[in-house]
């Protein structure tokens, strides 16, 4: 008995032992369990041939102002959404700069169909940006040449249907004759534009850089611009004093503007600057109150007041459930070449504070000999964040895109995986399906045709 009784015990011991062990080890602050499936088995894309040659990757690292390295925003050369039903609507630029939009219906073979637009939209200009006011209701920016014969002077914004049908079409500014003193134009110079729609609110925002020439000053200088149109009408919204209610003059020498509508109304703004300030930052700007507040995150250390090279470049934004803000950035700043950060920010909610408290801030990247380039992203991935970046070898050439999961604390939790080409174009956001469990970017193809890839959470999600 004695014996029946000390093997009871020792079969006890061990399992209370082993329960001990298994809830110690699930404490509260341990690191999420992540599956050990890679992030790049759940990749796939499709090719749709479309009416011409896409521009390519190849073509915007070759240009004066685009290559990897270049710290100024760039005009959307595609963009796209994805619909309730599946597909996709496409905004594109061929290879001789023109604009197209295609509705991508997935299928074996997928198929594209051109949306032809309206006669009135220039579709040789910059690209404005584009968005959706609805299903079937587009929104598209773009610039054109003004009575004086001023290059790319004006700023358009066109909403139409599928069908051709125009809902309104406004001219923010551009056309005065740009030799005169006080005058606004060159949308989207030196930099990104744009056009962003709160649904919940009913809020059309635009963003974007232009030039302005102060008084008798014998050149133009460049900065940012932050309007609002009425959804239904295209007219500029303005204040009680009728003053254009946002900024004419937000940022000096605004190099990138990236922005994303908030859940709680309004939208959120980031900002490039090389003198006023000379700093990456964060903005919230509202249709009835303008720019509420813009707060600096990290200052610029390279370089001296004014001087265009800053060494940095702006990622993209993103809300998170819980209301903080997670964004990514990339510096030469103390590092040895060009590296990436992830940061969560918390306070900016705050909708008069010119503060911020850094909740977290992660380097993704160490680099020796490559380095990071424009095309840096994050975006929710199931309960985590999905973080994504181009290499290149030089300003010219490129290497590979890069995935790693984060938490939503900021920390990494998967490896780094790569895709052998570089895919991320600048000035395009990550988009999900209606379930959310799929991300989706698009790129060129091979020839006459454009690449839709897709990255699902499967049982990551």
């Amino acid at each position: 008995m004695n014996k029946h009784f000390n093997l009871q015990f020792y079969i006890l011991f061990i399992i209370f032992i082993s329960c001990s062990f298994f809830f110690s080890s699930c404490k509260k602050d341990d690191p999420p369990v992540i599956s050990n499936e890679k992030l790049l088995d759940n990749y796939s894309s499709i090719e749709v041939e479309v009416s011409a040659t896409p521009f390519t990757i190849d073509n915007i690292l070759n240009a004066s102002y685009t290559h990897a390295e270049s710290r100024y925003g760039q005009w959307w050369k595609i963009d796209f959404f994805v619909n309730n039903d599946g597909s996709f609507d496409v905004l594109w630029m061929d290879a001789q700069e023109t604009m197209h939009l295609s509705r991508i219906t997935p299928g074996i073979p997928p198929v594209a169909e051109e949306i032809e637009l309206p006669s009135v939209i220039n579709t040789s200009g910059r690209s404005l940006g584009i968005e959706k006011l609805n299903n079937d209701t587009f929104i598209l920016g773009y610039s054109k040449d003004n009575s004086y014969g001023d290059y790319q002077s004006e700023a358009w914004f066109t909403a139409f249907d599928i069908y051709g049908t125009v809902k309104f079409s406004t001219c923010l500014f551009g056309q005065d004759n740009l030799e005169d003193a006080d005058t606004d134009g060159q949308a989207g110079s030196a930099g990104s534009s744009v056009v962003k729609y709160n649904e919940k609110t009913n809020e059309l925002c635009l963003y974007m850089s232009h030039t302005h020439r102060f008084g008798e000053s014998s050149s133009r200088h460049q900065g940012g611009w932050v309007g609002f149109l009425d959804p239904e009408t295209g007219e500029l919204l303005l204040d009680e004093n009728d003053e254009q209610i946002g900024s004419t003059w937000f940022v000096s020498h605004n190099l990138n503007q990236k922005c994303i509508p908030s859940i709680n109304g309004g939208f959120y703004g980031l900002y490039h600057g090389d003198g006023y300030p000379r700093a990456l930052g964060i903005s919230k700007f509202s249709s009835t109150e303008g720019v509420l507040y813009k707060s600096d995150f990290y200052d610029i250390i390279y370089g001296s007041f004014g001087q265009p090279e800053t060494k940095a470049q702006l990622g993209n934004l993103i809300e998170l459930p819980d209301g903080n803000i997670a964004l990514v950035y990339s510096t030469e700043d103390l590092r040895s070449k060009r590296d990436l950060k992830l940061v969560i920010l918390s306070g900016t909610t705050q909708s008069t504070s010119n503060t911020h408290t850094i909740i977290n801030e992660t380097w993704i990247t160490n680099y020796s000999d490559i380095f990071v380039g424009w095309g840096s992203r994050v975006t929710l991935f199931g309960d985590n964040l999905l973080v994504a970046w181009n290499t290149f070898t030089d300003s010219h050439t490129s290497y590979k895109t890069n995935f790693v999961l984060c938490n939503m604390q900021g920390e990494i939790i998967s490896d780094v995986e790569s895709l052998d080409e570089v895919s991320l174009y600048p000035s395009q956001s990550f988009k999900s399906s209606p379930d959310g469990k799929t991300i989706y970017w698009v790129s060129s193809g091979n020839g006459n045709t454009l690449q839709i890839h897709s990255l699902s959470t499967s049982s990551l999600y």
